[in-house]
């Protein structure tokens, strides 16, 4: 009995560890699939440059040529012997039906020897495309299934919003979304001198942001964002006017193209998601910036920002 459990526990760990290496096989099966093309394309070529070798030094493949060499030998003499008699006329096109299929039959040997001797080549050949076409179909099927969950949870979530903004508001619900409440402050009025009490909105949570939030300030774009945060305004709305521009233009427009005129970093969601002409959103490009984003409530680590928050369409890449 105790053998019996040692066995099976022994078992169940090899069946174990046999599921799990399975499933990180499965899981890489693309980069092995690809790997697999690219040592069979890299055999194929050693296997032809080695099978050339060969059919030069065959001795069948030899003897074949020198049959051919023969043929037309042979025609060469028919050809004249006719002319000879005066029959050439007559003769000429029999001489020649019977030379091209003779001529055939022995391109057929040819074939079938060359064919025997770069088998190593054809097989490696097929297998490199073969297994390059698998890598690729298992990623295509993947990034289609990622794209269809993409979609359903962006739907889920625009319906959950529309719902909030039903009973709260449309304005409270971008607030609560935004992570914004109204707070009162007081200032110094430039021209009395007096202080007065001003109403702002002051950013109070710091939970993850969605895919389309970003914060526009020196950190996230080195190359365009200015201390001056006039400067910055009216670079967000020439961007946001010339991506209006480009949306319309070709039809539709990727985040990640968005994020590139403002010179910060791409995202793997802005290469599905953006805007699309005739789709399910606001028909125009709005980066989602906001004046009272900016007071000095919302620095980030010392550093001035502006809150970006695009309305995207949601998933556009199989709207295209």
């Amino acid at each position: 009995m105790g053998k019996m459990q040692a066995v099976g526990a022994v078992s169940g760990v090899i069946a174990k560890a046999g599921g799990k290496a399975l499933l990180k096989c499965k899981k890489a099966s693309p980069e092995l699939l690809l790997a697999g093309g690219i040592l069979c394309g890299v055999a194929a070529l050693v296997a032809a440059v080695c099978c050339t070798k060969k059919a030069m030094q065959d001795e069948e493949l030899g003897e074949l040529s020198q049959e051919l060499d023969d043929i037309q030998v042979r025609e060469d003499e028919a050809l004249k012997a006719a002319e000879a008699d005066g029959v050439l006329k007559e003769a000429r096109k029999d001489i020649l039906v019977e030379s091209r299929k003779a001529s055939l039959k022995t391109y057929g040997k040819v074939c079938v020897r060359c064919a025997k001797i770069f088998a190593p080549v054809i097989i490696f050949t097929v297998a490199s495309v073969g297994l390059t076409l698998a890598s690729h179909g298992v990623l295509k099927a993947r990034y289609a299934g990622a794209v269809a969950a993409y979609t359903a949870l962006d739907e889920s979530f625009k319906d959950y919003r529309k719902r909030n903004a039903a009973i709260i508001g449309e304005e409270a619900e971008r607030k609560f979304y935004n992570g914004v409440q109204d707070v009162t402050v007081e200032r110094v009025d430039e021209e009395t001198g007096k202080k007065k009490k001003e109403t702002v909105a002051k950013k109070v949570t710091e939970t993850k942001k969605s895919p389309y939030e970003f914060e526009f300030d020196k950190s996230t774009a080195p190359l365009t964002w200015s201390p001056n945060q006039d400067r910055n305004f009216t670079f967000l709305r020439q961007v946001q006017s010339y991506l209006n521009d480009k949306f319309h233009a070709q039809g539709h427009l990727f985040m990640n193209e968005a994020l590139d005129e403002l010179g910060m970093e791409r995202t793997q969601a802005g290469a599905l998601v953006g805007w699309v002409v005739g789709g399910d959103g606001d028909g125009f490009v709005d980066l989602g910036f906001t004046e009272y984003y900016t007071d000095e409530y919302c620095d980030i680590h010392g550093v001035k920002s502006i809150h970006l928050n695009m309305n995207v369409d949601g998933v556009i890449y199989d709207k295209i």
